[in-house]
């Protein structure tokens, strides 16, 4: 009885100890699994500096994290960059095209080489790319503005900084600076501190920016965040571990296709060769070990007392791109987007498996874009539209600077895989007014108003060489039921 009693009380023991949730049991498989919290900005200061060189060595030298950043730059910023498009309007609600045209001429000469970057170097297409790349990689962005006379014909430049630049390290908890940022009682950034190098000596020291002329880019997690944490960070590991096994592979696979081999004597009373100790076509090398090297189509007789055992190291693996597959996929999922655009493999894609991976794609491109028109480009144009209305450049009074501080940011668009497929579907939803043509063009990242007035453009001049442009029928429903549009 006594045995039967500590049994059903140590099985009680155990029961009471077991979790309500799986995940929050604590036992020998998981033993290294965290269980304790801490605050976001006490694991960047630990983990933050590591995490950005090791994101930084591999957008350096992996394939996969070079090629991602490079599809998200094609498809976030594209080849012209996300664009301006005024919506400037009357009182009585009608467009001012005359304020928009204008806004838009400015700002589209701003953005070339010279005027809005600091350097005089890039333009603000690739600025932005700039941007994106730093924000994926680095996991944040740091642009500073500058305002003057001095910087430029419209009076207002931008450079863009080093994130980690921003000293991880420095933090003073009684002037409330955490992770090289000073904030105020609300939380918001009043400086940051920069570290620079002195030319002469050499020393590092900190440079205390303020936050009014910076734009700091970073994805808010969690409350009271700081800093941005890389894109790279839940699939960085397992990203270099299979660089590693591909080049593994690789070099085993380099190994076998060279079909070498050991020399092995057979009889130990031989001496075998005495070489001239070059170590070359059956000669001893340096050190009194054989040496021969191979030749396509040759067989040679090996030497009294000398036998050969092949080495085959038995690469590639059958079973290495089923790994990889695998692995891919994980990765993919951590970033974000489809196993066909970061694997770029199409072997298994037909027309609606294509259809179902991009828009899943292109939703997170269009979030980026989003994030960018409204943390970076409108932050910019707010502190750009005064200066412009004061440079000379332009004859709208600054005055209206409210009213003319209403724009809409156009991203690139994209073709669909079956492009006669897609445009017949627009073709009927607009017809059938179910979908703006205005919503069309966008989608495709054009201005809808450029392509009407390109289209009566088109239509002007072909009306005075005497060219009949051929007009689409309207599509009828079949029945009863009338026109589609009458």
């Amino acid at each position: 009885m006594g045995i039967l009693k500590r049994l059903k009380k140590y099985l009680a023991r155990k029961i009471n100890k077991r979790a309500f949730y799986e995940t929050a049991n604590i036992q020998r498989l998981v033993q290294g699994w965290l269980t304790g919290t801490s605050h976001i900005n006490e694991i960047q200061k630990v983990d933050g500096p590591v995490l950005v060189a090791r994101a930084r060595d591999l957008a350096r030298n992996n394939d996969v994290v070079r090629g991602f950043l490079l599809e998200a730059d094609k498809n976030v910023i594209g080849p012209k960059g996300i664009q301006i498009q005024g919506n400037v309007k009357d009182p009585g609600g009608s467009s001012d095209e005359r304020a928009n045209q204008e806004i838009e001429r400015g700002w589209n000469d701003w953005s070339k080489p010279g005027n809005c970057d600091l350097s005089g170097k890039s333009s603000f297409k690739e600025i932005q790319s700039q941007i994106l790349v730093n924000f994926l990689r680095d996991g944040e962005a740091v642009v500073k503005e500058y305002q003057g006379g001095s910087y430029g014909k419209y009076g207002y430049q931008v450079q863009v900084l080093d994130a980690a630049q921003v000293d991880y390290n420095y933090s003073v908890p009684t002037k409330r600076i955490n992770l090289g940022i000073e904030s105020d009682d609300r939380g918001r950034p009043v400086k940051y501190y920069y570290n620079e190098t002195t030319t002469v000596s050499g020393t590092t020291f900190h440079q205390a920016l303020d936050a009014n002329t910076i734009i700091h880019i970073f994805k808010v997690e969690r409350p009271g965040q700081l800093r941005g944490c890389t894109w790279l960070a839940s699939s960085g590991y397992r990203l270099k571990v299979m660089d590693g096994w591909e080049e593994a592979s690789l070099v085993g696979a380099r190994v076998a296709a060279s079909q070498m081999g050991f020399f092995k004597k057979t009889d130990e009373s031989s001496m075998g060769f005495q070489g001239d100790g070059k170590g070359k076509d059956g000669t001893n090398d340096s050190s009194g070990y054989m040496e021969m090297t191979s030749e396509p189509g040759v067989f040679r007789e090996l030497p009294y007392g000398m036998d050969f055992q092949a080495f085959d190291p038995k690469q590639p693996s059958t079973t290495f791109p089923e790994f990889r597959t695998a692995a891919m996929k994980s990765i993919a999922s951590g970033l974000g987007v489809s196993f066909t655009t970061l694997g770029n493999d199409l072997s298994d894609v037909n027309y609606s498996s294509a259809r179902i991976g991009l828009l899943g794609d292109r939703d997170l491109w269009r979030c980026m874009q989003e994030f960018l028109s409204t943390h970076l480009l409108q932050r910019i144009f707010d502190k750009w539209l005064p200066m412009f209305l004061i440079s000379g450049n332009t004859h709208l009074p600054i005055s209206k600077v409210e009213k003319f501080n209403d724009v809409k940011w156009q991203p690139r668009g994209w073709a669909w895989v079956d492009p006669q497929k897609e445009s017949k579907a627009n073709e009927t939803a607009w017809l059938l007014r179910t979908k703006p043509l205005a919503d069309s063009c966008a989608e495709q990242g054009k201005n809808w108003k450029e392509v009407m007035a390109q289209i009566k453009l088109e239509q002007d001049e072909a009306d005075r060489l005497g060219i009949t442009l051929k007009e689409n029928e309207q599509p009828q429903e079949t029945g009863n039921s009338r026109q589609a549009i009458s």
